[in-house]
């Protein structure tokens, strides 16, 4: 029973560790239309994966092999789920900045003068769908002056 006890406390640390690195773990491609996508880094899903089959081989032998599929299960997941959200927000901070840009060059062809790069911004911005989270940004911004 000592011997069990040892690897699912093993496991429990390991599930942790990866749980606090997480965050710092993930690899970042950008594709050719300059879309961000993070993925888990190989090492770590090359790691829960060692450990999943090494658990599958024990489970004739280890009464706790339930719960630590549950928690590899859970790592994985985890990691889904960081890497998505991280995702997400690089390609909203892409989405702004290009809306910025845009209205400027959009405001600056059609012969305005800088009153109207602000509406011309925003009109970007809501079309393409992240003018609340400009706004935002905005505020902060000049909350930080």
């Amino acid at each position: 029973m000592k011997i069990h006890s040892l690897f699912t406390l093993w496991f429990v640390g390991l599930f942790v560790w990866l749980i606090i690195t997480a965050c710092s773990l993930l690899t970042k491609t950008t594709d050719p239309n300059g879309q961000v996508t993070y993925s888990p880094a190989a090492g770590v899903t090359n790691t829960v994966n060692t450990l999943e089959r090494l658990n599958e081989a024990t489970k004739t032998i280890n009464p706790f092999a339930g719960v630590v599929s549950i928690v590899l299960a859970s790592v994985s997941s985890v990691l889904g789920y960081v890497a998505k959200k991280a995702t997400n927000k690089a390609n909203q901070h892409k989405a702004m900045l290009n809306s910025v840009i845009a209205g400027i060059e959009r405001a600056t062809m059609d012969g305005s003068d800088t009153t109207f790069i602000k509406k011309r911004i925003e009109d970007i911005a809501r079309a393409n769908g992240v003018f609340t989270a400009l706004e935002n940004h905005t505020k902060t911004l000049h909350a930080l002056k």
